[in-house]
């Protein structure tokens, strides 16, 4: 067997006496890794992008303020009843269905001398229904002020 040549450490030259060729790399060969850890590397670049964007979106997400119940008020105006028996119909008293949330509230004053009946609430003359909606349901009844066959109804979501 020949012996083998002796490589200089620092310089990577091949010393006197060896006679093989030196060996040219393949430029094709060495792409194809720097090719895959580039891709890796840029893959790797958009996971630690979409973590923080997700870590800021959690952190930076605020509820909304929670919602404040309102009071709706209501004014039945003396003589209501007797417009009501003449066939005179008062618009804008009280709406056809009302839409609220649980915990608001409504106050309704009857101004009238005759009582009378919205949805579920019974507003005897000269008083004020004062009440405030603890829980999702649906208030249907009679609606005095607009006469007979007339309803009201109170639509409470949550």
């Amino acid at each position: 067997m020949p012996p083998e040549p002796e490589v200089d450490p620092l310089e990577g030259d091949q010393l006197e006496g060896d006679q093989s060729e030196p060996v040219e790399s393949d430029p094709a060969e060495e792409e194809g890794p720097v090719l895959w850890r580039g891709l890796l590397l840029a893959a790797a670049v958009l996971v630690l992008v979409a973590i923080g964007l997700t870590v800021f979106a959690v952190v930076t997400h605020e509820d909304p303020p929670p919602r404040v119940a309102e009071l709706y008020t209501f004014v039945i105006p003396d003589g209501t009843a007797a417009r009501v028996a003449r066939g005179d119909i008062p618009e804008g008293i009280f709406p056809d269905k009302l839409v609220l949330y649980v915990g608001d509230r409504i106050q309704i004053t009857n101004q009238d001398s005759a009582q009378h009946v919205l949805a579920t609430f019974t507003i005897r003359a000269g008083e004020t229904l004062d009440y405030v909606f603890p829980q999702r349901g649906l208030y249907r009844g009679a609606c005095t002020v607009r006469g007979e066959g007339h309803q009201a109804i109170i639509q409470v979501l949550v």
